[in-house]
């Protein structure tokens, strides 16, 4: 965490979905040096918000190795309908941070 950022990364095999949480200014530049990366055909930033808790406050990053069943529902956040993408965006945010929650209960 020696930027202050948090935060969790899924990986299906082809897609990744990240979520990323710490200061604004942190947070700006780190996106800058994803993007620069030449290993990225497409980013998109898909949620920018400010939070009052953070949901990984005690991950530097989680990470999630391939798996249908993420694949599926982040599939889900890629649809054409923006409030469908929204909908789904949320549910995938919330799963990761689920996830994040029960791994940190020892779960």
């Amino acid at each position: 965490m020696l930027l202050g950022i948090t935060g969790s990364l899924i990986y299906t095999g082809s897609i990744f979905a990240q979520v990323l949480e710490g200061p604004l200014t942190a947070l700006e530049k780190l996106v800058r040096v994803i993007q620069a990366d030449p290993r990225h055909d497409v980013l998109v930033v898909t949620e920018p918000k400010t939070v009052a808790v953070r949901r990984f406050k005690n991950w530097s990053l989680a990470y999630w190795g391939p798996s249908t069943y993420v694949l599926v529902n982040l599939a889900r956040c890629l649809d054409d309908d923006a409030a469908v993408q929204e909908r789904n965006l949320s549910a995938l945010v919330r799963l990761m941070s689920e996830f994040a929650i029960r791994q940190d209960q020892g779960a």
